[in-house]
């Protein structure tokens, strides 16, 4: 049986997937919640700097308009007189207005077939005059508030876990900047794994696997 649970004895990873093949998610927002918990309240100063950089969240943005216009040519103008606002108020020299990415090769692919299966509405605009949708939040609605993350693990658990090491905020410090993960950096994240999962001095993933089950 030990050699057995080395192996997926499906197509898809019971710790990462669930039995249709859908990714296991969680909420993002949980994590935000737990961040904001441990840290103190956010004192703002609006000192003079130079040079400084307006950042806004795109879909932030959208989010929060509460008079829709009735055209895309005149949503454009409302979005641009919010955008030239915005810097005005900050004094900023630079302004970045930042959406969403959609890359044809995403560990979201899945989801996004998923709910293609159960219709979208694919909107393209060709000019000024077209009508802005009347279901503005329906349109607006793109069902990424979860992502990814391991079976009966949400993104709080390993947030703890995280924290109770030096060497587990190294490891996410230098993750992703080399394509192929070094077999120290592969090493030391089996290690957090397996502490996740309640096996702090194990790091053979393989072994933890048998003694749970």
């Amino acid at each position: 049986m030990e050699e057995v649970l080395k192996y997926s004895l499906r197509p898809f990873s019971s710790s990462l997937a669930t039995s249709e093949g859908d990714l296991v998610k969680t909420a993002k927002s949980k994590l935000l919640h737990k961040i904001e918990e441990d840290v103190p309240g956010a004192c703002v100063v609006l000192s003079a700097v130079e040079n400084k950089a307006c950042i806004l969240d795109a879909m932030a943005v959208l989010q929060t308009l509460t008079v829709i216009p009735a055209t895309f040519g005149e949503l454009a103008a409302n979005l641009l007189t919010k955008v030239v606002n915005a810097a005005i108020f900050s004094k900023c020299k630079r302004v970045d207005f930042v959406g969403d990415r959609y890359p044809r090769q995403s560990i979201k692919n899945l989801e996004r077939v998923r709910r293609a299966m159960r219709g979208v509405q694919v909107i393209r605009i060709f000019s000024e005059q077209q009508k802005v949708p009347r279901q503005w939040k329906k349109f607006m609605s793109s069902g990424s508030d979860t992502t990814s993350a391991f079976y009966g693990k949400g993104k709080v658990t390993a947030l703890k876990i995280a924290k109770k090491k030096e060497e587990y905020a190294n490891l996410f410090g230098v993750m992703g900047r080399e394509i192929a993960p070094s077999a120290e950096l592969k090493s030391g994240l089996y290690r957090f794994i397996c502490h996740l999962y309640g096996f702090e001095e194990c790091s053979d993933v393989n072994a933890v696997r048998y003694q749970a089950f």
